[in-house]
């Protein structure tokens, strides 16, 4: 790939942190402020999958992964190549971003099985308090993460170490991974079934509801149900973006980095990359518009802005 290409790539991913970074901290702020009672249990699951997101786009605003293949390689382009060179800080950069990634999937995912939970067996859910529930996800976080971050540590080879002496074409802020070997297989297939595992429980969990409001139908109160079937389908709408423009980009250059010799690897990752990287402004954008509170919120501030240019602009031209 030409010099053109890696300066276009390179300046997109710099376009996306400057405008993806306020939005997240907009939409977050927007999510602390205006969930109402009802929606505090249910905005604590999407603001912890918001600051995961923000976490790996503040990552990205640092670092841009640029692929090395066919080599099992990535070079560190963007700010951490001013600030070092030095292959461990690539690597710690990378594992950040990776870990960041992961605990966003599990937010995501988690919020299927308590919408549904919420709706099918609201006594259990009374008995498991808010805490109980908190401290449930944190261990499914850190377990989860742990065994990831376990298996990529042994996926890591120096580059003085790399095997395929010839695929190396150039030095610099490279960190490499093992090009073959159980070590990789490990690492890349454990990640594909928690991504498996990860649409298993939405999917799963959706149908559950889906199932359980039309039962419940036959003897419900419309109007709850009717509430229910409104931020189910919202749930829906604001997870297709991730499973869209996240989860199969994601998919993709996983491919790509367990075959990295199949053709046009090499600019496949690059676009998944930067799909990536933009999937959560579009999320959270997507988010706005489709969870009532905060869309009245943010059409209230956009009138109130609007209204005080507007009288701003009269009181300067009398």
């Amino acid at each position: 790939m030409s010099d053109t290409y890696e300066v276009l790539y390179n300046r997109i991913l710099d376009a996306t942190a400057t405008l993806n970074m306020p939005i997240k901290i907009f939409v977050m702020v927007i999510v602390v402020r205006f969930s109402t009672k009802e929606m505090r249990s249910f905005s604590l699951l999407l603001l912890n999958g918001l600051f995961w997101n923000f976490m790996a786009n503040f990552i990205f605003v640092f670092l841009h992964l640029y692929p090395m293949y066919p080599a099992e390689c990535f070079r560190a382009d963007g700010l951490a190549a001013l600030v070092s060179e030095s292959e461990t800080f690539g690597h710690v950069m990378f594992c950040v971003l990776f870990f960041c990634i992961i605990n966003c999937i599990l937010a995501l995912s988690l919020t299927f099985p308590y919408r549904y939970m919420i709706f099918a067996h609201p006594i259990m859910v009374a008995y498991f308090k808010r805490h109980r529930v908190v401290a449930f996800c944190f261990g499914v976080h850190v377990l989860t993460t742990a065994i990831l971050v376990f298996l990529y540590l042994f996926w890591v080879v120096p580059s003085a170490d790399y095997p395929i002496k010839e695929e190396l074409l150039e030095r610099g802020t490279l960190f490499c991974f093992k090009p073959y070997g159980p070590d990789k297989d490990h690492v890349l297939l454990m990640f594909l079934l928690f991504l498996l595992q990860a649409l298993v429980i939405g999917l799963g969990s959706t149908f559950l509801l889906l199932f359980s409001i039309r039962r419940a139908s036959l003897v419900g109160d419309n109007v709850y149900l009717q509430g229910h079937h409104r931020i189910l389908w919202a749930l829906i709408w604001i997870t297709c973006i991730p499973l869209f423009f996240g989860m199969i980009p994601l998919v993709s250059a996983l491919v790509t980095a367990m075959n990295p010799h199949i053709p046009y690897a090499k600019p496949i990752c690059m676009v998944c990359i930067v799909l990536i990287a933009n999937h959560g402004t579009v999320y959270a954008i997507a988010l706005i518009i489709a969870i009532k509170p905060y869309r009245i919120a943010v059409h209230q501030l956009l009138r109130c802005m609007l209204k005080t240019n507007v009288v701003s602009g009269l009181i300067l031209s009398g």
